[in-house]
């Protein structure tokens, strides 16, 4: 037989079997239950009385949380259980018992509770057959076992839901925004092109089965809503239990105690999120005043540029044959590009690097103060001493290092000049004296 949802299963993780009897046996709590309906029967014998007798579909769970007076009276109990022969918790054989059947004697209107003990398959046969139009002869053991775990379970969920629905409810509404921004994993390899923050981002999922081992603290959980009631989810647990197993109960209650932390980590993103939009209304500005500063005329090129968040560029400026093919390759991609870039994650991360790069070279201006710097150095070692000093640009000189180079050489040649300037006084001086000797 299927094993169906007790009170052990929410109290212990227990679970047990609740099977219907064929019949009644001549054990001591049958035999006080065949005397019981044959007294409460039209019929003067159990043959005859038990044929009076069908189950009626309610079942009522006395969970341990149900408040009880001091009399053993349990509140919550329905009428149909309180008013029965022996009250709550009580079978009509005066046995204990937890889980309540509710019997109907169909000709004269007794109504009784049984235990899941006695609830004899006869009983259930009954109502099965006048409920759904089957014949009982036609009816099976899974059928009895389905109509009995049915209302099992439902028990459990009532009784659930009347402890913990109030706390679970507030709890769920509390949690479920952060879960669906922080219970996710992200593809290592796959992305996504986001338009309103003009990049590539990684795809993400919410995470569908806890991650990593040990204690709970060291763990990553599966998400929460994907779990209880997201409708991608075919068997989330609303719908295949009807409420939260342990384990979702345990970490809804663990992520609720770090909701804070949760928050905070969700803040932190959205600033950062911020942070890249009001960039790129500044790249806008700065695009647009560079457009009209250049008289540059708007391509399809200068288009995507703007739409993908990439600088301006051309590809000739760059400084080295291979720096200058890539560029070309990027160029043509960008200019050919729709509502989302041609370009990888990886071309777009290496173009900006390789605009990066340029964009921190020496200037012409640099360049041609070197130079012109180097032009005089060389014409002085014609006549005078001049000491080492650089005298070819490195490929891909940056801006610092032009900066650097110029200093070395300014304070070359002002030493050289100096030194001229001293060598031009020694020789008027040497002059006058010989002049002055005659």
């Amino acid at each position: 037989m299927d094993v169906v949802y007790t009170r052990d299963d929410i109290e212990d993780g227990v679970t047990e079997k609740i099977e219907a009897k064929r019949d009644l046996g001549e054990g001591r709590w049958d035999r006080v239950l065949k005397q019981k309906m044959v007294e409460l029967s039209v019929a003067d014998n159990y043959e005859d009385a038990k044929k009076e007798w069908k189950a009626t579909g309610n079942v009522w769970w006395s969970s341990r949380y149900n408040v009880t007076d001091p009399y053993g009276r349990n509140e919550n109990a329905p009428d149909w259980v309180t008013n029965s022969t022996n009250g709550c918790n009580q079978c009509l054989c005066g046995h204990n018992i937890v889980y309540h059947f509710e019997i109907e004697n169909t000709e004269n209107g007794n109504v009784e509770c049984v235990g899941s003990d006695h609830i004899t398959s006869y009983l259930i046969l009954r109502e099965i057959s006048e409920s759904t139009g089957v014949d009982m002869n036609a009816i099976t053991e899974r059928m009895i076992q389905d109509w009995i775990n049915v209302r099992v379970k439902s028990m459990i969920q009532d009784a659930w839901w009347a402890e913990n629905g109030e706390e679970f409810e507030e709890m769920f509404d509390e949690v479920k925004e952060a879960d669906l921004r922080i219970n996710v994993r992200y593809h290592p390899t796959k992305h996504y092109w986001d338009s309103t923050l003009r990049q590539h981002k990684r795809v993400r999922y919410l995470r569908k089965r806890a991650e990593g081992s040990g204690p709970a603290r060291r763990r990553e959980m599966a998400s929460i809503v994907w779990r209880w009631n997201h409708p991608e989810n075919t068997r989330n647990q609303q719908t295949t239990r009807g409420y939260p197993n342990e384990r979702l109960w345990l970490d809804m209650n663990r992520f609720s105690s770090l909701i804070e932390e949760h928050l905070e980590d969700i803040e932190k993103k959205d600033m950062t999120k911020q942070q890249r939009i009001e960039w790129l209304e500044n790249f806008d500005a700065e695009f647009d005043a560079k457009m009209e500063a250049q008289g540059m005329v708007e391509t399809r090129f200068t288009t995507n540029c703007k739409r993908f968040g990439i600088p301006l560029f051309s590809w000739q400026d760059a400084p080295t044959a291979w720096d200058k093919s890539f560029l070309k390759k990027m160029y043509y991609a960008i200019r050919d590009s729709g509502d989302e870039p041609k370009l990888g994650k990886s071309d777009i991360d290496r173009l900006e690097k390789t605009l990066d790069m340029m964009s921190n070279l020496a200037t012409k201006e640099q360049k041609d103060k070197i130079s012109s710097y180097r032009s005089q150095l060389v014409e002085a070692r014609r006549t005078d001493y001049v000491p080492r000093f650089p005298y070819q640009m490195k490929p891909g000189m940056t801006s610092d290092e032009a900066e650097q180079q110029i200093s070395i050489l300014r304070d070359i040649l002002d030493s050289v000049r100096a030194m001229q300037e001293r060598r031009l006084e020694m020789e008027i001086e040497s002059r006058q004296l010989t002049d002055g000797g005659e």
